[in-house]
């Protein structure tokens, strides 16, 4: 019975060292993606701002710009995900300003992921597992604008901000 006892305690002891160890859901570090930039500026004429990764497992997951929360939906087939809810002031419902296109970047054939997202002023577009494109409009509106972009890889969680100026 000793022996028993002294087995579960040894096996406890080494086991908590183990885990304690352990990188798994430590995203301690918000540079564990590995982007080129987390924030970028575009003036009012619009362009091109193009971000990579110095990692391959990551995905997006939400998108907010106008005052709105845009959680992602699933991929469930390659094409296009309809009807994403938008969250604004706490209540959902649709207001048909955002397409996400599904597709798939690995080699894995079961693996879709959002690859493109349109809005009324910008598309983003992930080319490769490391590689985003965001396309902007040009600004008439007199007003900054700001868009974030949620990106997710397991347990951790990052995004990107990109602010278009009035002029």
């Amino acid at each position: 019975m000793k022996k028993i006892i002294f087995f579960i305690l040894l096996f406890s002891v080494f086991s908590c060292h183990f885990e304690k160890h352990s990188p798994d859901g430590d995203c301690s570090s918000r540079d564990s993606f590995k982007f080129s930039t987390t924030k970028a500026t575009v003036n009012s004429a619009g362009g091109k701002i193009v971000i990579t990764s110095g990692e391959k497992y990551w995905w997006i997951e939400s998108l907010g710009f106008d005052d709105k929360y845009y959680p992602c939906g699933a991929c469930g087939e390659e094409g296009i995900v309809e009807d994403i809810s938008v969250i604004k002031n706490g209540e959902y419902f649709s207001d048909n300003t955002v397409t996400q296109y599904c597709g798939n970047l690995s080699l894995n054939p079961y693996h879709l992921e959002i690859i493109r997202i349109e809005t009324p002023w910008f598309t983003v577009i992930k080319e490769t597992l490391q590689k985003l494109v965001f396309d902007i409009d040009p600004n008439n509106s007199g007003k900054n604008r700001t868009l974030w972009l949620g990106i997710q890889a397991g347990d951790c969680f990052t995004g990107v901000n990109i602010e278009q100026t009035a002029e």
